[in-house]
């Protein structure tokens, strides 16, 4: 993702009800040459096993129907030999723990450059590489 391209092409998926911020971090990390998929995270539009498998998922607390920690624990806890990077956002900053207990590896707090979600997506990545 940085300038090595050391993590380029990247399967991201990014859930936020926010539009705006939606569309932003999708347009930041297609550009860096991610495949990447925004959904807008209304109740029911999606189910995690219908969608393709990512190496990082980006996840809003506050969703119309569920809480993001919700879906950070069904991809943290999918059978599979892959584990993505999970990545948790809010501007609830009482949100941080619950996404951790839930599994996430990262935890943004609203709002945030997405410089920083790029280099926290760098940074999990590395711990990954560095501990296997």
């Amino acid at each position: 993702m940085g300038a090595s391209g050391s993590t380029a092409g990247l399967r991201i998926v990014v859930i936020d009800d926010d539009a705006d911020l939606r569309e932003l971090l999708v347009d930041v990390l297609r550009r860096l040459g991610h495949a990447v998929i925004g959904l807008p995270a209304q109740a029911g539009v999606f189910q995690l096993a219908d969608l393709p498998p990512a190496d990082v998922w980006v996840v809003d607390h506050r969703l119309p129907g569920r809480l993001g920690g919700e879906v950070i624990r069904a991809v943290h806890d999918a059978p599979s030999r892959h584990h993505p990077v999970l990545v948790g956002m809010s501007g609830d900053e009482h949100a941080e723990e619950a996404f951790r207990r839930a599994g996430a590896d990262v935890f943004l707090q609203k709002p945030f450059d997405p410089a920083r979600l790029v280099a926290a997506i760098e940074a999990a990545l590395a711990r990954r590489r560095t501990a296997s």
